[in-house]
């Protein structure tokens, strides 16, 4: 297999594959999670207590034009935030796999040296 084929099957590119196989084994972080991971989790939580807010404002017998109005919100995203079926993640994001440096090197061992075993 090819590094831009490992690239591929990653959804990232082959120089960040090569930059992956050069980092030593032993210097290679259990678990971390990467800068844009940490920043979506810090947004998909601030999102949840938003509609946590708007929620608890329309339990508490707010109508949707005074919780959008004092939210600074859309009437249609407040609806949208009060829908039970509402998630605050996208599934497009939530289903790209996001690989720590030592599950993409796992992975790299795992599909390279099966090529010539």
């Amino acid at each position: 297999m090819t590094v831009s084929e490992i690239a591929l099957l990653m959804y990232s590119c082959p120089t960040t594959v090569r930059k992956y196989l050069a980092i030593p084994e032993d210097e290679i972080p259990e678990s971390r999670a990467i800068s844009r991971e940490r920043q979506h989790q810090l947004a998909v939580q601030q999102k949840q207590r938003e509609v946590d807010e708007a929620r608890r404002l329309a339990e508490a017998g707010y109508p949707i034009e005074r919780i959008a109005t004092m939210m600074q919100h859309t009437r249609k995203t407040i609806q949208n935030y009060l829908d039970p079926g509402y998630s605050v993640t996208d599934g497009h994001y939530n289903g790209r796999n996001s690989f720590t440096l030592l599950k993409a090197k796992v992975l790299f061992h795992e599909l390279f040296y099966a090529e010539f075993n």
